[in-house]
């Protein structure tokens, strides 16, 4: 299956879910590959730093918009999962990367309204293509470094849920562990930190469930 992971808004963790879902699927079994189409290559550099002890993840650069349909297509064909790490933009190559994938996560963070000005940007534009390719887009909305003590990330998640985009029910929270794990070159699911790693299992556990039903 093809998994995208996209936002029009950096520094949302785009790459920090590409990362994680990625582990915890490899450590089911399942040969994934991430295809870093974002010009910062951070995955392209995690993978650099991930040592052979640990569950095979292959990751491959593509930021070209005329060679990302031919690439993806390709591995598709290789691999169990193709986990896309998108660049931080609305252009060309994100809606290719849309129209790609069989299931689209959109990493939101709980600050603000520039959050959810960014969010609907995302919902229009995600429209705009499914009437125009006359396409049903599978699409869903999962919230990063959520804080439940917190009034405002509360508040938030309640504006999400009554947005047209469903969203995810696991979250992440603001872990220590994430920013640890991308710095060794590994996932939260190997992690020492439990909660971390309970929290990205449920969130792949979530995914595996929305691509049954496709």
């Amino acid at each position: 299956m093809i998994v995208s992971c996209i936002s029009y808004k950096g520094g949302v963790g785009k790459s920090t879910i590409s990362q994680n879902v990625a582990v915890c699927l490899a450590h089911t079994g399942n040969k994934v590959v991430i295809v870093d189409a974002d010009e910062s290559q951070n995955s392209v550099y995690w993978s650099e730093k991930r040592d052979d002890k640990y569950q095979k993840i292959d990751v491959v650069k593509c930021t070209n918009d005329k060679k990302i349909a031919k690439q993806v297509s390709q591995l598709y064909n290789d691999y169990d999962f193709v986990i896309i790490d998108s660049p931080p933009s609305q252009s060309v190559i994100a809606d290719k990367i849309i129209l790609l994938s069989h299931l689209v996560l959109i990493p939101v963070t709980t600050k603000g309204g520039s959050e959810i000005n960014t969010a609907n940007q995302f919902i229009d534009q995600l429209e705009n293509l499914a009437i125009l390719k006359q396409k049903k887009i599978k699409a869903y909305f999962i919230v990063n470094e959520f804080n439940p003590r917190a009034n405002m990330h509360n508040e938030f998640v309640e504006v999400l849920q009554e947005m047209d985009i469903p969203l995810l029910k696991s979250k992440l929270h603001a872990r220590v562990a994430y920013g640890e794990s991308n710095v060794l070159g590994i996932g939260a699911y190997e992690h020492p930190d439990k909660k971390a790693k309970a929290e990205i299992v449920a969130v792949a556990n979530e995914i595996n469930s929305i691509l049954k039903e496709i």
